[in-house]
């Protein structure tokens, strides 16, 4: 069975496409590694605890201030918040990097 293109349709039309859709894999695999190699900081406790990030989301620091080593409980509680915080600024920056790249179109995995 052959099948047939709608009416109308171009090649052209399908070739500006498919280069389209490379160029933004391109363009979206270069700003992957660049927002990999970024380091995101966020703090807790007004400073006492400060946790970075890479972009590709791992812990590369964590500094505590030494102030703060008596109460476990707290210290714990605020590198948790300080941590979360870094890798959701990592996670915004990601999504507003790529969604300009894709012109916010919804593609699945991204």
């Amino acid at each position: 069975m052959k099948s047939r293109l709608p009416e109308g349709f171009k090649s052209q039309s399908m070739n500006s496409v498919i280069e389209s859709a490379k160029r933004v894999q391109v363009e979206m695999a270069a700003a992957e590694e660049k927002i990999a190699e970024m380091e995101f900081c966020a703090v807790s406790g007004g400073g006492v605890v400060e946790v970075t990030v890479s972009g590709d989301k791992k812990v590369k620091e964590v500094k505590i201030s030494k102030e703060i080593v008596e109460d476990i409980e707290m210290l714990q509680d605020m590198i948790i918040v300080a941590t979360n915080s870094a890798l959701e600024k990592a996670s915004d920056y990601h999504d507003k990097k790529i969604s300009a790249i894709t012109g916010n179109l919804s593609i699945p995995g991204l």
